[in-house]
């Protein structure tokens, strides 16, 4: 699913038209960015919570040349799936 079958998901399953979901989805992602730049952590109760965690140096290979390379630290997101969303994932698998 990408933005664009978001905003036509909630046009849908409302009554808004497809501008306001629109503006709708984008005031969602506005606010959630905002709480991961100000906060780090931002969490959705049933869905999951994203925080921001910094990444230490680290070491990958480059195959072609058969050398390392250095990874750069720095801040990366990490998506913590919730209860109940992992129980409706798990549940859609086994149907």
């Amino acid at each position: 699913m990408i933005k664009d079958d978001l905003v036509t998901a909630i046009e849908k399953s409302t009554n808004l038209s497809r501008s306001k979901a629109s503006a709708l989805v984008e005031a969602i992602l506005k606010f959630l960015k905002k709480g991961l730049i100000e906060d780090g952590q931002v969490e959705i109760r049933g869905f999951g919570s994203f925080r921001v965690v910094n990444k230490k140096t680290g070491f990958g290979r480059d195959i072609r040349r058969k050398s390392r390379l250095a990874i750069p630290r720095g801040k990366r997101i990490k998506f913590c799936c919730g209860q109940q969303l992992k129980g409706l994932i798990l549940d859609s698998k086994e149907n």
